[in-house]
Formats: C-alpha cells, sequence, structure tokens
C-alpha cells in the first residue's frame, strides 16, 4: 500500500479508503469485522462511514459495527484515520438533519458514542446545505475543533467550492466517492492544500472484498497501482 499526506496537514493515509456504506447491510457483525482487519492487513488506515450507513432497523449500523470493532482493541482504532459525516436525516423532528449548528453539533456526539472514541479524524459534511449560512457551517465546524472532538473537516464533493476556497485556513479535504474518478485534485484545489483519495466499497457479504485483497493487486481505473 501507498500513502499520501492528507491535503496541506502531516496526516499519512492510504491511497485507498475504505468505505463502510456496506457493513450492517449486506454483511453482518462477523463479516464486517474481518473487513475491517483485512484491510488494515492491506495497509489501508483511512475508514470512512457515515451517520446514516444503515437498515431501516439498524439505520446506524456502520458507526456501531466500526465502534465495536474498535472496542476489541489490539490498536485498531490508534492505527486507523477515521471519517465519518453528518447531512441526513436522523430523527423526523427538527433539528435533525442538514447543516444547522445544533444538528452538526449533535450529530458529531451521537457519532462519537456510535463509535466509542472520544475524536474523529476527518467530519464531513455529506451534502452541501443550500440553507445553511457558510459562516453557520464554519463555525461549528471550527467549535468541535476547539473542543477536541474532530481534527479535520472536509466532504465527498469537489464540486463543494467553499470547501476548496477555505481549504488551507480550515485544513479542509475533499474526497472522492467513486474509485473511477482521478485521485489527483484539480490545481486550484491542490493550490490550496486540498486532496482527493479513493474509495474502496466491499459489496454483498464482503467476499469480493476480502478475495481481491488476499490474492490480488488492486488498481485505479487509470491502471496505476496503489
Amino acid at each position: 500500500m501507498k500513502y499520501t499526506t492528507l491535503g496541506a496537514s502531516r496526516l499519512e493515509v492510504s491511497r485507498l479508503c475504505l468505505g463502510t456504506m456496506n457493513l450492517g447491510r449486506h454483511a453482518d457483525t462477523d463479516a464486517s469485522h474481518a473487513i475491517l482487519d483485512e484491510a488494515h492487513t492491506m495497509g489501508i488506515n483511512y475508514i470512512d462511514t457515515a451517520n446514516r450507513y444503515g437498515t431501516a432497523d439498524r439505520p446506524n449500523a456502520a458507526e456501531e459495527i466500526i465502534g465495536e470493532w474498535f472496542a476489541k482493541g489490539g490498536g485498531r482504532r490508534e492505527r486507523t484515520v477515521l471519517a465519518t459525516k453528518v447531512f441526513e436525516q436522523t430523527d423526523p423532528w427538527p433539528n435533525n438533519e442538514g447543516l444547522s449548528a445544533l444538528n452538526i453539533r449533535r450529530a458529531c456526539d451521537a457519532s462519537l458514542r456510535r463509535l466509542r472514541t472520544d475524536h474523529i479524524d476527518v467530519y464531513q459534511m455529506h451534502h452541501v446545505d443550500r440553507r445553511a449560512p457558510w459562516d453557520e457551517i464554519w463555525e461549528a465546524f471550527e467549535l468541535l475543533r476547539s473542543q477536541g472532538k474532530i481534527i479535520y473537516r472536509g466532504t465527498p464533493y469537489a464540486r463543494s467550492t467553499p470547501f476548496a476556497r477555505f481549504g488551507d485556513r480550515y485544513r479542509t479535504v475533499l474526497r472522492c466517492s467513486d474509485p473511477p474518478r482521478s485521485t489527483v485534485a484539480r490545481p486550484r484545489h491542490r493550490a490550496r492544500g486540498v486532496r482527493m483519495v479513493s474509495e474502496v466499497r466491499p459489496s454483498a457479504s464482503g467476499s469480493d472484498f476480502l478475495h481481491v485483497s488476499s490474492g490480488l493487486r488492486l488498481r485505479t481505473s487509470s491502471d496505476q497501482l496503489i
């Protein structure tokens, strides 16, 4: 596995990020833990999740499964650069979706409980919220950082230009969520200390990921070895 620094930071992450959308959805807890362990064996240290990856019966399954995996110890949390996201509705009552300062704060605290950790390494807005003033978003993220609950902030969407504009000032990162896209950030983003990484998502029971990791070399769409 090759590694790169995330944005203009000194934080080192694997060139592949393990996406966890299907944990709890297509892979049960045991299979999910096997996938996570195999990712570490491969050298993948960057794990991405979200507060609404799950099922109707268990809407926060992915974060809960990762938290249970961390609780096994063995340096699992310490060896992981953990990313999660906020935006999706977690309750039909008002102020439980979007990027209001109130929801960002509540969602972060809930994610920390489910993940069984005291901080999130990379906290991301899952979508752009056109109804939320950018100052409100920045201040909410900055408050979380000052409290030690998050270290970096970002978004999966490179077209979120306000994030790109403040990349150098706000420790912001962009993440490309679709593996076929280029892993190289556009020049105007790179100039601001913004980078993109590719994500690999296990499907079904995760057997495809375990098969790939055990015998094949993962490549990007441009056939460059990761």
